[in-house]
């Protein structure tokens, strides 16, 4: 009865390991670039399935016992070494593969000389139970020191079940060395398959958890690319409000601001003026010196009106607007000192721009199309005062 128990036990832990390797193979090739350790805890389940199942049919298969032996320890091995190696790298433990390497080749040099020349059943569960005791002792503290200095709270389940897979190991070691005269009947019929059972359990457990983790970390990245779309949204946004060349907002970020300005300065009982301001002949300057140096021109009246107010526009072409809440003989002031620092620019041409302007205080009840269209004939009013001035 204990040998059917024993069987049904590895035959189920066998399976189990087969499912898992599948279920981690098709989290790797759907998150390959994502998670480092996923092949390696993929294959550490395949070791573990093939392990377990060679030492479940050692006694149906048509080779000597001892080569089952051999090779379903070391394989079950080989499986435990790469799903601790995986599980390290996963959460980013510092783990160094050739002393895994080293630790595992002479282990099952070990083991393969009380197997194979020695046959005795004793030093080999003492050598199988103390190298997984030490490779999941080392683990869990390596997952323990990673807890204390970074804020890895998902990492404690798995350090627990780890520290309890080193616990077995350790009790069947501890109980190998107490029961050694008696070790082929006592073992036979109680220590393994419970140890058997606890290994489903604790595999099962394993699993879990690194689904569990898994499925965090995804849904922190899923989260992440959200608040990047989120910002790429925002950036796209704005880059529909700012004019290209000049950097300044542009007509449809302006009729928002004017908006959100009406609705203040009406509950306030306030009011704002609105600066409309035109370079003048900019199209015989394109014609005359090129666009390329009617595009310096904008840039640089752009640059000296942002040093007035935030609140800059560029409506099109050669128009440009100001809001600004400063008293008008403020703002006369301002165009005044931005006529002489105009008249100051040098460039290849020796060319002075000139511009016209039109203010307007918004009063209650006036739209956006109502100020545009007042500032407007203020504008072209003030340009034909200028070009009478010039004629006469």
């Amino acid at each position: 009865m204990s040998t059917l128990n024993l069987f049904t036990a590895l035959i189920i832990e066998a399976i189990m390991s087969g499912i898992f390797a599948l279920y981690i193979y098709i989290l790797h090739r759907t998150n390959q670039q994502k998670f480092a350790g996923l092949l390696f805890i993929m294959s550490g389940f395949i070791g573990l399935f093939f392990g377990t199942l060679l030492m479940s049919l050692r006694d149906y298969i048509f080779l000597p016992v001892y080569v089952s032996i051999i090779f379903g320890n070391l394989v079950l091995f080989a499986g435990m070494i790469l799903l601790a190696y995986g599980i390290k790298t996963l959460y980013h433990v510092k783990a160094n593969a050739k002393s895994y390497i080293a630790f595992f080749l002479i282990i099952s040099a070990i083991f393969y000389y009380y197997a194979a020349i020695d046959s005795n059943v004793a030093i080999r569960i003492l050598v199988i139970s103390f190298s997984m005791m030490i490779l999941f002792a080392d683990v869990a503290y390596q997952m323990y020191r990673k807890t204390r200095f970074e804020s890895h709270h998902f990492l404690k389940p798995l350090i627990y079940i780890i520290t309890i897979y080193s616990v077995i190991f350790a009790a069947r070691f501890v109980t190998t060395l107490f029961n050694y005269q008696s070790i082929s009947t006592y073992l036979s019929f109680s220590i393994d398959t419970i140890f058997q059972m606890a290994g489903i359990f604790t595999i099962l457990a394993i699993f879990i958890d690194i689904v569990v983790i898994i499925n965090k970390m995804l849904a922190k990245e899923i989260e992440y690319k959200l608040f990047e779309n989120e910002l790429l949204i925002r950036e796209l946004e704005s880059l529909t409000k700012v004019d290209y060349l000049t950097g300044l907002y542009n007509r449809k970020h302006l009729e928002q601001k004017t908006e959100e300005l009406i609705h203040v300065c009406t509950q306030k009982r306030s009011s704002f003026r609105f600066v409309l301001l035109d370079l003048d002949g900019f199209k015989e300057v394109n014609d005359l010196y090129g666009h390329q140096f009617g595009d310096q021109m904008l840039k640089q009246f752009a640059r000296l009106l942002k040093d007035y107010t935030k609140n800059v526009y560029r409506l099109g072409g050669d128009e440009f607007i100001m809001l600004c809440e400063h008293p008008e003989r403020d703002i006369l002031s301002m165009i005044d000192d931005l006529f002489r620092r105009l008249s100051e620019i040098k460039n290849n041409y020796d060319y002075h721009p000139n511009f016209s302007y039109g203010i307007h205080t918004w009063t209650i009840g006036q739209t956006f199309d109502d100020i545009m269209h007042i500032a407007d004939q203020m504008m072209y009013q003030n340009k034909r005062m200028t070009k009478e001035m010039q004629t006469t």
